[in-house]
């Protein structure tokens, strides 16, 4: 009977690991599909964690509070340097959840407002 009892905890855990990442999944989708909004964001760190690739981490700051992510950077390896600044995108109303685009590089001397763009702002090219 004990057997029984933890082959029933197994799947149970199992499930619930599942369970758990479909909702964050499905969390994440429905994040984009709500209006963004844009910022500026700084790469502060670049590390590999014990498993997977490297790993850029940055932060950005809307209405002068602060939030730090990291992201990803694979293909982004030689962009993503410490102190490089990316256009940052967050779903209005939910400003802690930014992600940095790492393929659109902000030029020195531009600043977000303090509650950033509606709209994905364009740099001109130097």
């Amino acid at each position: 009977m004990s057997d029984k009892k933890e082959t029933l905890k197994k799947i149970a855990i199992f499930g619930g690991i599942i369970l758990l990442s479909a909702i964050a999944m499905i969390y994440n989708n429905w994040l984009t599909t709500l209006p963004q909004d844009y910022t500026v964001g700084e790469v502060i760190d670049v590390y590999k964690p014990a498993k997977g690739n490297t790993r850029a981490e940055f932060r950005y700051f809307v209405k002068n509070q602060e939030y730090k992510q990291s992201v990803n950077n694979y293909g982004y390896e030689k962009v993503a340097r410490i102190g490089k600044r990316f256009l940052v995108e967050y779903p209005e109303d939910h400003t802690g959840s930014g992600v940095i685009l790492l393929d659109h590089p902000v030029p020195d001397g531009i600043e977000a407002p303090p509650g950033g763009w509606d709209e994905m702002p364009v740099f001109k090219k130097k």
